[in-house]
């Protein structure tokens, strides 16, 4: 990147910060709205659509998959010199794919609108990310964006099951339709404004930054191992032998966590310093995670469950961040955001066979503390790049 280029990014970084929070805090909830409704579609796609498991399941995962893949693969190829026409883009596919939900028909229609969707909501994640990663405190910045998106959702995991049964069939996509119309108007200052979308437009990252792609496998795997824990949550609060209005009413709270975590990264940046502030955060992961297996009672599996999402996105920032620092054209940010999805996307299917192992919880356990050591020691090298003006 040249001397000019570099001023014209810091120009950008301080020019519109609020605006342009509000439009990464719109595209990041209609990214996640897909994410965080998978429990009802998949009741519609096994109930109302009569898909087998297999289908179903193929189906429900399809979307996240795909919003990953674009958003890791999208970072490196698109040079983003028009991210307005990127973040539009992604909005409209995500739209068009919960519309045309609505009257697909079969396994092939559905699955085709959940990749269309997918494609839309990647292209979202690449832009949101890519664009906080430019601002000034880019972990502060990404806790904020990520407090306040958590703050819907856990209002979306809550209410939406009420809502959906006073809507008519697939009333899922009902639900993600609505919303994503209702939060388009927060994109409007990024989408309109020429001056502000030049301001943060991003160039193409250098693919031979190997601390950026240390990051990007370490989030894979560590989002993969600590997600089972919200994929595996109700086998693992049926252990305690509550009730299941209860278990769904505890995994419900632990949203409680996401905000608090988010928003802890929110309040504090990295004014500690950001491996040593992971250490402490993956400190308290580990021992929330074990208790987490081993405390088998209501009361300590809504706690640990919490405290575990707590951890999960008071770190991510810091991930965020270190990518920023290391390449500041955003991409790898949007990269090391993309994984986290991707290990997220994948974590129902790495549960699945960690349950086959024995002991079979105690297992889970083992898989988080391997990979949140290596994610640590990613942060460690991505931090002496850092350092070092990698």
């Amino acid at each position: 990147m040249t001397t000019a280029s570099k001023q014209d990014g810091q120009d950008g970084r301080t020019a519109n910060p609020f605006r342009l929070l509000i439009a990464a805090f719109g595209a990041n909830t209609i990214a996640y709205l897909g994410w965080y409704t998978l429990p009802l579609q998949w009741a519609v796609l096994s109930g109302e659509l009569g898909l087998d498991q297999g289908q179903t399941s193929l189906v429900v995962t399809a979307e996240v998959l795909t919003a990953a893949i674009v958003s890791i693969v999208m970072s490196f190829v698109v040079g983003a010199r028009s991210p307005r026409i990127t973040l539009g883009a992604g909005v409209l596919l995500a739209l068009a794919g919960h519309v045309l939900a609505l009257f697909a028909n079969g396994f092939t229609g559905m699955l085709a609108t959940r990749l269309i969707a997918g494609v839309g909501e990647g292209l979202l994640w690449l832009m949101l990310n890519a664009t906080v990663a430019r601002l000034d405190e880019p972990d502060r910045r990404f806790g904020q964006v990520n407090a306040v998106t958590a703050v819907l959702l856990a209002v979306v995991v809550v209410a939406a099951p009420t809502l959906a049964a006073q809507l008519p069939a697939r009333s899922v996509y009902w639900i993600l339709v609505g919303l994503t119309v209702l939060l388009m108007p927060s994109l409007l200052p990024f989408l309109l404004d020429r001056q502000f979308g030049a301001g943060v437009a991003i160039e193409k990252p250098s693919l031979r930054s190997v601390p950026a792609w240390a990051l990007v496998a370490v989030a894979a795997l560590w989002s993969m191992a600590l997600t089972v824990t919200f994929s595996l949550s109700l086998p693992l609060g049926q252990r305690t032998g509550a009730s299941e209005e209860s278990i769904h009413a505890a995994i419900a709270m632990s949203m409680i966590g996401i905000v608090s975590g988010a928003g802890i990264a929110g309040m504090i940046g990295d004014r500690f310093g950001r491996v040593r502030t992971l250490a402490v955060i993956f400190g308290i992961e580990l021992i929330a995670s074990y208790l987490l297996v081993q405390w088998t009672t209501p009361v300590g599996f809504g706690l640990t469950l919490t405290v575990v999402n707590g951890c999960v996105y008071a770190a991510l920032p810091y991930f965020l961040g270190l990518a920023a620092r290391i390449d500041t054209s955003g991409g790898s940010a949007a990269a090391v955001a993309g994984a986290f999805t991707l290990g997220g996307g994948l974590s129902p299917t790495f549960g699945a066979y960690l349950i086959g192992l024995r002991p079979a919880y105690f297992a889970i356990f083992i898989a988080i503390a391997v990979f949140t050591i290596a994610a640590w020691l990613g942060a460690i090298f991505a931090g002496r790049a850092v350092t070092k003006g990698y």
